[in-house]
């Protein structure tokens, strides 16, 4: 076995297990591969063409390229991912499904532009959809949808009240005291969607842990989280961490929890500390030991400026209070 064969059969190799830690499958059955290079490299590799195996099974060498696969070269490096990423491509893949089968048009003659209108009405329905809770009360507000993440408010609204056709005719109608209004209610509707972002959406745990100013983590080992879901956060799961997993630079990127469903990991980013945390158990003080001494938090040195008039201050101070018979002696 040549270099070129170890080399490509160990980034195969390597591909497999990527796969199987990202729970996907490779398909040794179809799996083709195909020489990509200049005509003298790749007439030099074929006088000596490499034979490929995936769990020892022969890949069959292709000259076309009809579909888009993966490219293994010599600067190929594989990097641990998150489930969170591929259920991000998973829900991506679902909603190119929900509009397929709206746009099968049959025999219908259409042009590209009415086509293209004719997807953006569909992506707008989509958009349109809540993902918050529908109430059915028609006082309360509208739910959140994606049209708000995008655009900040929903892109189908009801259709107008009936206009009385002299209203048609009245100078007045839709002039610009009455364009200036709707910016303004539109501005008002923005400003009520970030609050109901803020304090309905968002979950605001971290509040609880005091991270400003510290290079502690967030969490740790033990501790009892909210997994950050694209769903309500009323369907948020509960989770522990059992695990912290560190990056190159040593910080924690990613964590291994377990909820009631089984174990899975997730980003850092993505897990929310409760109010309930895992505490160090304290060690006892035996009496013959001495306590040690409560370290203070260091202090910023003052300026040599603001020593001197804080001196000044207190020399004024101490002036005031002598006598009047001993002021002028003090001075």
């Amino acid at each position: 076995m040549t270099d070129l064969e170890t080399a490509v059969n160990s980034d195969l190799e390597n591909l497999r297990k990527w796969l199987i830690a990202n729970k996907l499958s490779l398909n040794v059955a179809k799996t083709e591969f195909m020489l990509i290079g200049s005509k003298p490299m790749i007439k030099n590799i074929s006088d000596s063409c490499p034979n490929v195996y995936i769990e020892n099974v022969q890949i069959k060498q292709v000259h076309e390229c009809k579909t888009l696969g993966v490219t293994i070269d010599q600067h190929l490096s594989w990097k641990s991912n998150t489930e969170n990423i591929c259920k991000k491509v998973t829900a991506g893949i679902s909603a190119i499904r929900r509009i397929k089968p709206f746009k099968i048009l049959g025999r219908a003659y259409i042009n590209l532009e009415g086509l293209q209108t004719i997807i953006v009405e569909i992506e707008a329905v989509l958009n349109d959809r809540p993902i918050t809770y529908v109430t059915s009360e028609a006082d309360d507000p509208e739910p959140l949808t994606p049209s708000h993440l995008l655009y900040g408010r929903r892109l189908r609204r009801l259709p107008r009240l009936i206009v009385e056709e002299e209203e048609l005719h009245d100078p007045n109608f839709d002039d610009d005291s009455e364009v200036r209004e709707r910016a303004r209610k539109q501005s008002i509707i923005i400003q009520s969607f970030w609050m109901r972002w803020r304090y309905e959406y968002l979950t605001s745990l971290r509040e609880f842990h005091k991270t400003t100013g510290t290079n502690e983590q967030k969490v740790k080992q033990g501790d009892v989280v909210l997994v950050h879901d694209d769903g309500p956060r009323a369907n948020w799961r509960l989770a522990v961490i059992e695990n912290l997993v560190s990056g190159n630079d040593g910080l924690i990127r990613s964590a291994d929890i377990r909820t009631s469903t089984g174990r899975t990991n997730r980003p850092i980013a993505r897990l929310y500390p409760l109010e309930v945390s895992t505490k160090q158990e304290a060690k006892p003080i035996l009496s013959s030991e001495k306590p040690p001494p409560a370290s203070e938090p260091p202090h910023r040195p003052r300026r040599e400026a603001a020593v001197k008039g804080r001196e000044r201050i207190a020399r004024w101070t101490q002036k005031l209070s002598l006598p009047p018979e001993d002021v002028e002696n003090y001075a």
